[in-house]
């Protein structure tokens, strides 16, 4: 696998361009959360990201806590799932993103991240995504 391990605003802004960069229109992303401030996590996305997201129809399924659910606006592009507070307050502030060949974590309390390469934990990763997923939309 290739592992690129970034640190600071600028490697956190680099990933989320990252997805909209190396994703076709279209192309799916699969997202956990457990950010404690969603405006702040707001603060690292690229100016242009949603335009580009947007514009490439990317779609997305995400994961995240009922706390940031409480936020999150509804969205025809984007299919969330809750984890129940009484199952985990859920609040890491950490993030993990799947798209295409590639997993990448943002730790926000450190401002680190990391995008791993590689085709079988990128499947490997979106099958656990899709059995937690699925077991939560139920």
């Amino acid at each position: 696998p290739h592992v690129e391990y970034r640190e600071g605003r600028k490697g956190i802004t680099g990933v989320f361009a990252d997805i909209t960069a190396s994703l076709k229109p279209g192309e799916t992303f699969y997202r956990v959360t457990s950010e404690t401030d969603v405006e702040k996590v707001n603060t690292y996305l690229p100016v242009n990201y949603r335009d580009v997201r947007d514009k490439k129809n990317l779609q997305r399924y995400v994961i995240m806590s009922a706390n940031a659910a409480k936020v999150k606006q509804k969205r025809l592009d984007r299919d969330l799932v809750v984890i129940p507070a009484n199952v985990d307050d859920f609040r890491d502030n950490v993030l993990m993103t799947i798209y295409g060949h590639r997993v990448a974590y943002i730790d926000f309390n450190t401002e680190t991240s990391i995008i791993i390469e590689n085709p079988m934990i990128a499947d490997f990763q979106k099958k656990l995504f899709k059995l937690a997923y699925d077991s939560l939309k139920k």
